[in-house]
């Protein structure tokens, strides 16, 4: 039987261009997903958003000192709300343009359109829809993902034309999902920041990633809680004995579920969602195992790239699928979803949807063209590898 690591360094999909011509699209007026959002800034305040924005230009890189919380009024359907807001993102397409990215934390008690905690960013920083299908896909295979739409946003009177609306991991998240309320947790990526524009090297990257500490979001409220501060600590045993190669991926995961996201990611390529410092993992007090949420997929990239060997993150995916079990159930759905009448029923269900916002879209770039064929092609590619790795693990 040939290596299951090196098994998994084939499952790679390509990705996209742009082609088809969203025509007869509804008026932009009678498009139910318009939404406009008003954010204004104080002088003060914008003025350190300018400067962090510059000196990040700079060194190529958001710098800490540049992520502080500021002031700012929001306005929603004549409702006024004074919140905190950010600079988002690490990389220079949060920053480096006009539309630059922002994290928002409404105030306590209030949300907007469910959430008390999301980023405005522009659409190309997650590929417009592309992002929107990866966690519609996900929410319809029964995984945990994030609210995503697209909004129009006014920042001190001046037209910023559509934004991407993404929801955060605050405590709205449970109840956008319709799950118990536990706990969220994630790597801590403090120590990757500074070095990911830098070629580390494997070693470096794995060592990285090995010594990152798992912390919950929310920390003031899960620790608070001694019941959900249990609920962390015991996520975060089965994520470091997964991590330290002690607990197989079916103990630590809810099995069905993470492959459906593996299979997801491959049809999509998505491979930016597995990239350790991006995954977010939601405790199942009732199951006791962790389960994925989609997070930042960005499945745009035209280069081959291979899902367990992203560029500087180290290999770290492979621990996944040494599971011969787990890999067994990633075949098992990936072989479902690679059937052409999959993505036909996807799109069909959703075409509607897909067709009002594009107006939003073409606001921000009137040459946006949705291109679900490289999907398709995905599948066709996944297709004619799968019969050898399903005789690879026996599978019929």
């Amino acid at each position: 039987m040939h290596d299951i690591k090196s098994s998994t360094l084939l499952l790679a999909v390509l990705v996209f261009s742009q082609c088809q011509n969203p025509a007869n699209q509804p008026d932009l007026n009678e498009n139910p997903f318009k939404v406009e959002f008003h954010i204004d800034i104080e002088e003060e305040e914008m003025k350190y958003f300018d400067a962090s924005r510059k000196e990040a230009k700079e060194k190529s890189l958001l710098q800490e000192s540049g992520k502080q919380y500021k002031k700012a009024s929001f306005t929603y359907q004549g409702m006024l709300y004074p919140v905190k807001l950010k600079l988002k993102g690490d990389m220079e397409d949060h920053w480096g343009g006009g539309s630059w990215s922002m994290r928002i934390k409404m105030p306590k008690g209030k949300s907007v359109l469910g959430l008390t905690s999301f980023s405005l960013q522009a659409p190309y920083t997650r590929e417009y829809l592309n992002e929107w299908v990866f966690h519609k896909m996900l929410k319809e295979e029964g995984i945990m993902a994030l609210d995503y739409r697209f909004v129009r946003v006014y920042l001190n009177g001046v037209d910023m034309e559509c934004y991407a609306m993404e929801q955060h991991f605050a405590d709205d998240i449970f109840a956008t999902n319709k799950v118990d309320t536990t706990v969220v947790l994630r790597f801590n990526e403090d120590e990757w920041t500074p070095v990911m524009l830098a070629s580390v090297g494997p070693e470096r990257s794995q060592a990285i990633y090995n010594n990152a500490m798992v912390e919950a979001h929310n920390k003031k409220k899960v620790f608070g809680d001694p019941k959900r501060k249990a609920e962390f600590e015991a996520g975060k045993k089965l994520l470091e004995e997964w991590r330290e190669g002690k607990i197989l991926t079916t103990e630590a995961f809810d099995v069905q579920k993470m492959a459906r996201f593996w299979a997801v990611s491959n049809i999509l390529n998505a491979g930016h969602a597995n990239c350790w410092n991006n995954r977010r993992f939601y405790y199942n007090a009732e199951t006791k195992v962790l389960e994925p949420i989609g997070n930042d997929a960005n499945p745009h990239d035209t280069v081959r790239h291979v899902f367990c060997n992203y560029p500087g993150l180290g290999l770290n995916c492979t621990s996944f699928f040494k599971d011969k079990e787990f890999t067994k159930a990633f075949l098992t759905e990936l072989r479902r979803m690679v059937s052409k009448s999959y993505l036909d029923r996807f799109f069909e269900s959703n075409e509607d949807t897909i067709k009002m916002m594009m107006p939003m879209l073409l606001i921000h770039l009137n040459t946006y063209q949705f291109d679900r064929e490289l999907f398709y092609h995905n599948q066709k590619v996944l297709r004619e590898k799968l019969p050898d790795w399903e005789k690879q693990f026996s599978i019929k």
